[in-house]
């Protein structure tokens, strides 16, 4: 396979009055893996059926390599058995009527391709995904796992220039998720194509990845590194898709004493915070960073709540509680705790003091419109 570059510029899709793809602008590097990832309806399965030829964009364009695969403004579009690209859907969409040799070879017979060859390029996959010994089953005598990497074999023999991932592990058991995740990396680096991945799964995008791409509403909210996108999310929502429990927006600032103090609502106040926290903008923490104690030192560089522990869940390695403040706000929090056989509620009810070191508190601005 040759490494393609890919490029999307201003794609938009409408159905209706609805605005599935509100001009979304990618390029993805030949060889890159690259994430899409979002919730229902954030426009991320829309821009691969466009990529796939499965939608026609409302505008925009798409380049592959050096082939304009769709310019709607051109009038262009290239149909999907034309593009040669691999692609693995939720539902496998393996023919029940064939084994897996069958499955997988029966892309390259449609493509034109010689028996011997087909039949020589479908070994080197089957192989490649651990299925050899079962190229003579069919679907019913696999089991989900199975299915899948013959799903995967299918869409690598299809793809001369680039592969798409739609949720492809979703209907997978926690544990075969795990594993099925390095598979897929791995079967893209000895394969050596472009990738691009649909996920509504933060835990998969950021293990796969060499990009993440957060969609929102039709648009890129934002997109980096999976470290950048976890450790520096940009906005509030950026910031709760991938897990930070604890967003609190700034209702205004205030000068006391010559210092300037933000105020975030419920009595939570930060003295000197950073130039950037301003009304609109919010500041964000995560679950694991909120320390647990009784008292709290005032000298300590840190945010200090002090609330009632209204809901507390065992979590294996500790529990997973929420700090009820005196208005009702709730911040979430987690406190480690070793104990064998350990009561089911631990902490219901204490009055605790949740303690955020100043270091762990990211500042946010606003959502993107």
């Amino acid at each position: 396979m040759t490494k393609q570059r890919v490029a999307i510029d201003g794609l938009t899709k409408t159905f209706g009055d609805a605005v599935a793809l509100g001009g979304v602008d990618l390029d993805v590097e030949p060889g890159e893996f690259v994430s899409l990832l979002g919730p229902s309806g954030c426009g991320k399965t829309t821009t691969l059926r466009c990529l796939a030829g499965l939608e026609t964009p409302t505008s925009g364009a798409i380049t592959v390599g050096d082939e304009t695969f769709v310019d709607a403004d051109q009038g262009v579009f290239v149909p999907p058995h034309r593009r040669r690209i691999g692609m693995v859907f939720q539902s496998y969409a393996l023919w029940p009527n064939r084994s897996v040799r069958g499955n997988v070879t029966y892309p390259l017979r449609l493509r034109g391709v010689g028996r011997r060859e087909a039949a020589k390029m479908a070994a080197e996959v089957i192989a490649a995904v651990g299925l050899e010994h079962l190229a003579k089953r069919y679907p019913h005598e696999l089991s989900g796992g199975q299915q899948q990497r013959v799903a995967l074999a299918r869409g690598l023999v299809s793809a001369t220039r680039l592969m798409l991932f739609d949720e492809p592990l979703s209907n997978l058991d926690a544990t075969l998720r795990v594993s099925m995740r390095s598979e897929i990396r791995r079967l893209h680096d000895e394969f050596e194509h472009t990738s691009i991945y649909v996920t509504h799964d933060q835990s998969e995008a950021l293990a796969m990845s060499d990009r993440v791409v957060v969609m929102r509403d039709g648009r890129i909210e934002q997109q980096g590194t999976p470290g950048d996108i976890f450790r520096r999310p940009r906005t509030p929502f950026v910031a709760r898709f991938i897990g930070m429990e604890n967003v609190l927006e700034c209702a205004g600032v205030v000068d006391r004493a010559g210092s300037r103090v933000a105020q975030f609502g419920h009595g939570i106040e930060m003295p000197s915070p950073p130039a950037e926290v301003a009304p609109g903008a919010s500041i964000a923490f995560r679950a694991g960073d909120v320390e647990f104690d009784r008292e709290f030192d005032p000298q300590r560089d840190a945010l200090a709540l002090r609330g009632r522990i209204s809901q507390s869940s065992y979590a294996g390695e500790g529990y997973s509680v929420t700090l009820e403040l005196a208005d009702g706000a709730l911040i979430a929090g987690f406190i480690p705790d070793a104990s064998h056989n350990p009561p089911q509620e631990r902490y219901l009810g204490e009055t605790r003091t949740a303690i955020v070191a100043r270091s762990a508190v990211l500042t946010l601005a606003e959502d993107a419109a």
